[in-house]
């Protein structure tokens, strides 16, 4: 298994080839494509809890 990255020159998208091959077989090849993103200004209050998993909430609202 061969994994190689490249990132674009304007660092916006990044690229992941994954090769598989075994001894004699034709190898085989997966590409993904990401882009790039910026999580918003907004915080969000995460707790975690046994009952209801992970429950957040948005940061910064008034009374918080």
């Amino acid at each position: 298994i061969e994994h190689r990255f490249i990132i674009s020159e304007d660092r916006e998208q990044l690229n992941m080839a994954t090769t598989l091959s075994s001894g004699g077989s034709v190898p085989f090849t997966l590409r993904q494509f990401f882009q790039r993103y910026d999580a918003p200004e907004e915080n969000y209050n995460c707790t975690q809890t046994i009952s209801r998993g992970n429950s957040c909430r948005l940061g910064g609202l008034p009374n918080d």
